[in-house]
């Protein structure tokens, strides 16, 4: 079913959804998956799941590459990591929500393995690819990416929303489906979204003659009211949203042509209301620029709380940092010295997993390639010393059972979530065949 969208002079196209079972064990035979993890707050291994294993490789389908993105929390003790199948290294699937109780797939979720996935090819698109995703107050979780045309190369903005069932959610748009179907938003994706009570908000990336922008969006939790902000955001990758105090906050990296090396890997921030219009008020005429010439900065994590904004990501090739602005968007000279903490580590293929804050401390984590790690900072800015540094290397199936050591090639955290006493980390895994 096709229907015009009075507002935007859109499209959207339902997609029909289908359950699809698979083992759940058998690792020998897979590439990679995403795996979970949970430590205390000092940072020790929280063996009090799984047969005492802290970490657990989410073997969900064992004949495809499952990569995830995100974790969201539901109730209480239920959470939900989100990924996309793909077949192959190279090529988008379908993307997929694994429900997780006690760090395992959850064997009641729908279909009864722990997971649902949606059908792409079942009406107009070839593929999903999904970057970012929402857990809102209706208990439902709202997946936003691109769909591909089938029998071409044209991609549009996509979005769906399944119910706490595992199914799609006909409340949401029309069949739980949601196509930016507009010339205007042809070959661009969202790559990063937001909620609040009230409200969904993210990021529109396009890419035209060398340069990226974004555009902001809002539209109500059922998706409708949906409104793209007039203004773009240009040479800005990375992208970040948050809503705060009822407006939304967009960050990312500054990237720029060569001629211009001081501004490129920066910091770029711009806010808007919550239509996503642009405050002109803000910055100038929106947006402000924070150039870090000492290095290149790319940001991976983004976050406010109690006015102060936090930006964490990696420094260099060495560096792992978290930049602290005021909520007028100037650094904020009380953090570290200069708005900015550093760390520079030793070794190889050093890259930044996610960034947590609460009342008292910051805590990042990142890995080295077959190892992760989590640091934990005051909130001036300093390195915690009592906190010691903990890397983990133990991989466990859901059986709690050992995965050898000499068959883990990479574990790549993304998502740090607090969860009472503990801290549950999320990211990828690729073993050995």
């Amino acid at each position: 079913m096709i229907r015009n969208l009075l507002t935007l002079n859109t499209t959207f196209v339902i997609i029909n959804f289908v359950c699809i079972t698979a083992s759940l064990e058998t690792y020998s035979q897979q590439i990679t998956a995403p795996f979970i993890a949970r430590i205390n707050l000092n940072g020790e291994q929280d063996r009090s799941y799984n047969n005492g294993a802290y970490s657990t490789f989410l073997n969900i389908k064992p004949d495809r590459v499952v990569r995830g993105f995100e974790l969201l929390r539901g109730d209480p003790n239920i959470f939900y990591l989100c990924a996309n199948f793909t077949n192959n290294v190279n090529e988008a699937g379908t993307p997929v929500a694994i429900k997780l109780f006690q760090n395992k797939p959850d064997p009641n979720y729908v279909p009864g393995f722990g997971f649902s996935e949606v059908d792409p090819k079942a009406e107009y698109f070839q593929t999903f690819q999904t970057y970012s995703a929402e857990y809102d107050k209706d208990k439902g979780i709202v997946l936003y990416g691109t769909g591909k045309v089938s029998g071409n190369s044209d991609f549009y903005p996509a979005s769906y929303k399944i119910n706490e069932q595992g199914f799609l959610d006909n409340l949401y748009r029309e069949g739980g489906t949601f196509f930016l179907i507009n010339s205007s938003f042809l070959n661009t994706r969202i790559k990063s979204s937001a909620v609040s009570s009230v409200k969904l908000a993210g990021s529109i990336e396009s890419y035209k003659n060398g340069v990226t922008s974004q555009n902001v969006f809002c539209s109500s939790l059922n998706g409708n009211n949906f409104k793209v902000s007039a203004d773009s955001i240009k040479n800005i990758e990375d992208p970040n949203v948050v809503i705060y105090k009822n407006e939304i906050y967009l960050t990312g990296t500054t990237r720029v042509p060569s001629k211009e090396y001081l501004r490129d890997g920066g910091i770029t921030l711009a806010k808007f209301d919550i239509n996503a219009a642009m405050v002109k008020s803000f910055g100038n005429q929106g947006k402000i620029e924070i150039p870090l010439t000492s290095s290149k900065f790319q940001t991976s994590s983004f976050t406010i709380v109690n006015d102060k904004i936090y930006m964490g990501g990696k420094m260099g090739p060495k560096g792992i940092a978290v930049v602290r602005l005021n909520i007028d968007g100037s650094l904020d000279e009380t953090f570290a010295g200069d708005g900015i903490s550093v760390k520079y580590l030793t070794g190889a293929n050093i890259m930044f997993g996610d960034m947590l804050v609460n009342n008292t401390f910051i805590y990042i984590t990142g890995s080295y390639g077959r190892s992760f790690f989590t640091y934990r900072l005051n909130l001036d800015g300093s390195f915690d010393n009592s906190y010691n540094i903990f890397e983990y290397s133990e991989l466990n199936n859901s059986q709690g059972v050992s995965i050898a050591s000499d068959k883990i090639e990479y574990l790549s955290p993304f998502k740090l979530i607090e969860s009472g006493s503990t801290i549950m980390i999320a990211g990828n895994a690729t073993i050995k065949k």
